[in-house]
């Protein structure tokens, strides 16, 4: 134990000269250690996800993945997630959608849960996909 705590002494006194010769390489050093460290904790998510992506724990293009319908019930408002306009789209129980000004199919589709060309199959539409304010389109029923 006595040799041990010899040992302790003289790093610490050889720790001291070096700091008397060089306060700022040590001062240097130690900020290196504590801004490593803050990166590890800062990144830690990170740094897991990238180990993980290759494994194919996350596959962000699996398509094999079982994806939740959520039914609607006809007469349902859903309102639009983007966007300026507050009106909402209203469901009609009659399966007909109104074309707006500025809407396209893909918006259509997107708004409503419908792939937009079953929606441009199902109506008849073909490229360019053209669309005119106060058409009425036929949604699939559901």
């Amino acid at each position: 134990m006595a040799k041990l705590s010899h040992k302790i002494r003289r790093y610490g006194y050889r720790t001291k000269q070096r700091f008397k010769e060089d306060p700022f390489s040590v001062l240097i050093l130690y900020a290196l250690f504590f801004s490593a460290v803050f990166l590890i904790f800062a990144f830690r998510g990170l740094i897991a996800t990238i180990f993980i992506k290759p494994i194919g724990v996350i596959n962000s293009n699996d398509r094999s993945t079982v994806e939740s319908v959520i039914p609607v019930s006809t007469d349902t408002e859903v309102t639009k997630s983007e966007g300026n306009d507050s009106e909402p789209i209203i469901l009609q129980s009659t399966g007909i959608y109104t074309v707006k000004s500025g809407d396209t199919l893909a918006g259509i589709g997107a708004d409503l849960n419908i792939d937009w060309k079953d929606l441009a199959e199902l109506n008849g539409i073909e490229a360019p996909y053209s669309l005119s304010v106060g058409q009425e389109l036929k949604l699939p029923e559901f």
